[in-house]
């Protein structure tokens, strides 16, 4: 009996070393096979990347990590991590999460290196004096590995999902001939819109759209990550993993203080957060209990 596309898909997806451009070049040949140009195009610009002016899913949101080194010739003070929140309003926005726009093997090469380096030497007026009293030698944003293996998880989870929803529909739906419609279109389109383009938890009915949000309740999470402040020191964490915490808790405030805080930006940021803290969970010393029921709430939330 032979294998169907989607099956072949789905095994792919259930391999240790997945590798991502493969399942989407199979997706192109679904996306084809289905009749649906909403599916190709994700699968494209996956693939090539999303244009300035398209619109990019937000599990392609991602969060910066900015730095600046002070130099007088004298004394020095490297890679000194700068809070958004030190960024003047106005240009806050160049080190707050943004969308991610390139191919996926981009985002491939970087989830196994350090990361991908964004130059700020254009903003280093905006640290003058706001850390040390020393000239800014150099300010830049770091996006780290572990926001491209996301997008890929995501990615690949989105693929699968997909996959079996269009299973359940017809389960010879890839092996349709030219002229078949296997799947209604109607139903193609709704599946897409739910999977690749709205936030998981939405239900989208016979829509296109990509701006769709699920509701997140902004007081739980304004409590939650005030205990996490609070409890911040309970943590063994590892320099790096704190930054991160910190960093992800700065995002998600400067979107509660906003007039219209972004619900796509503030759950993935409480992703993040959420993975960071779970990374580092046997290492809690102190208030277990504490740090159960604020990784529950997480769970809840996000």
């Amino acid at each position: 009996m032979s294998t169907t596309l989607l099956r072949e898909i789905q095994q792919e997806l259930s391999s240790r070393d997945v590798d991502v451009e493969a399942v989407l070049r199979k997706c192109k040949i679904l996306a084809r096979r289905l009749h649906s140009d909403p599916f190709a195009e994700w699968v494209e610009r996956e693939l090539n990347g999303y244009p300035q002016d398209a619109a990019v899913p937000p599990y392609r949101t991602v969060t910066p990590h900015s730095y600046a080194s002070f130099s007088n010739g004298y004394q020095v003070l490297n890679q000194y991590p700068i809070h958004p929140l030190l960024i003047d309003e106005k240009w806050r926005h160049h080190f707050e999460p943004f969308p991610y726009r390139d191919g996926i093997s981009t985002v491939k090469a970087l989830s196994k290196e350090e990361g991908g380096t964004i130059d700020r030497s254009h903003l280093k007026f905006l640290v003058k004096g706001k850390v040390i009293d020393l000239p800014v030698h150099r300010l830049w944003s770091q996006v780290a590995p572990t926001e491209m293996n996301r997008i890929i998880s995501a990615v690949l989870s989105r693929v699968l999902d997909f996959t079996l929803d269009i299973e359940v529909e017809n389960p010879d739906a890839g092996e349709a001939r030219a002229n078949d419609v296997p799947v209604a279109p109607e139903r193609v389109s709704q599946l897409v819109t739910n999977h690749f383009y709205g936030p998981v938890g939405n239900v989208a009915q016979n829509s296109s759209a990509f701006n769709q949000t699920a509701s997140i309740n902004l007081s739980d999470v304004r409590k939650i990550v005030d205990a996490i402040e609070q409890h911040l020191d309970d943590l063994n964490a590892e320099p790096a993993a704190r930054t991160s915490v910190e960093t992800q808790i700065a995002t998600i405030k400067a979107q509660l203080a906003a007039d219209e805080p972004n619900p796509s930006i503030i759950r993935e940021a409480g992703h993040s957060l959420r993975s960071v803290l779970e990374s580092i969970a046997a290492n809690v010393i102190t208030n277990p209990a504490v740090w159960g029921h604020i990784q529950a709430t997480l769970h809840t939330l996000f």
